[in-house]
């Protein structure tokens, strides 16, 4: 119950999700939001700003 209210908001927040087996991926504008399932229940949620990496990116040497 407690995975799908998750993605249920993430899709709300951020919109399409990429999908892999166990674990959902949502690439937002300035973040990355990836939803696991493990078993017995377990989640993890880890959640990775990106602005400092674009930032980082953009930088021409």
């Amino acid at each position: 119950m407690i995975i799908e209210k998750c993605t249920d908001k993430f899709n709300k927040l951020y919109g399409k999700k990429d999908e892999d087996t166990t674990r959902s991926i949502w690439n937002a504008e300035k973040s990355d939001i990836e939803l696991d399932h493990l078993m017995d229940g377990v989640i993890i949620i880890r959640y990775t700003d990106t602005t400092e990496f674009k930032k980082q990116r953009d930088i021409t040497y």
